[in-house]
């Protein structure tokens, strides 16, 4: 179980199954009294979910441990399944307004990237960060990303519409204690 999510009284969860003879990946619904109603199968749209959002019905969800190129869509008013398509790995995603934000990148490399896709014509607009994003939120006031590496945890804001940051805080910590960034999370 990689996710959980409580939609419209029910409860999301991702399952993956990884073994010898394959690898699956499914949306279990549950009654919030935790009866499985039904198990929707998402295989072809990667295995170990990472991270889901959900927004005008629609749940978004993404997976980075397995190169795939895309975002699993699930309508939950037709339960039909979607995607789309990148030509970049995602790592995090966030939604404001009708707009999807996806990071993409690899720690301690170059070339890290938030794609900014239009949901009602699915146009895409990509923007060069300075750095990694392991931890992403979008609000009316901007993208807030969090990283960490090398004795600190980077949170930056960037703007909404052109990505470029606007502010940056850092906190340092004793390298050789084992630190993550595990949640970035807004009321708003």
């Amino acid at each position: 179980m990689t996710e959980i999510l409580d939609y419209n009284d029910k409860i999301l969860v991702f399952k993956s199954i990884n073994n010898e003879e394959h690898i699956k990946s499914y949306i279990c619904v549950y009654e919030l009294n935790l009866h499985l109603i039904k198990e929707i199968n998402i295989s072809d749209y990667g295995y170990s979910q990472s991270k889901a959002i959900i927004h005008n019905h629609k749940l978004y969800f993404v997976n980075s441990s397995d190169n795939n190129h895309s975002i699993g869509i699930l309508d939950s008013d037709n339960e039909q399944l979607e995607k789309i398509e990148l030509d970049m790995i995602p790592n995090e995603i966030a939604i404001f307004k009708n707009k999807l934000y996806v990071s993409s990148g690899i720690h301690s490399q170059p070339g890290n990237k938030i794609c900014i896709i239009q949901l009602d014509d699915r146009k895409m607009k990509i923007v060069e960060v300075n750095t990694f994003i392991d931890k992403m939120i979008s609000n009316q006031d901007g993208i807030y990303t969090m990283y960490s590496e090398d004795g600190k945890i980077d949170i930056r804001k960037y703007d909404l519409d052109s990505c470029k940051e606007l502010y940056k805080a850092t906190f340092q910590y004793d390298s050789n204690t084992p630190y993550y960034p595990s949640v970035l999370f807004s009321n708003q």
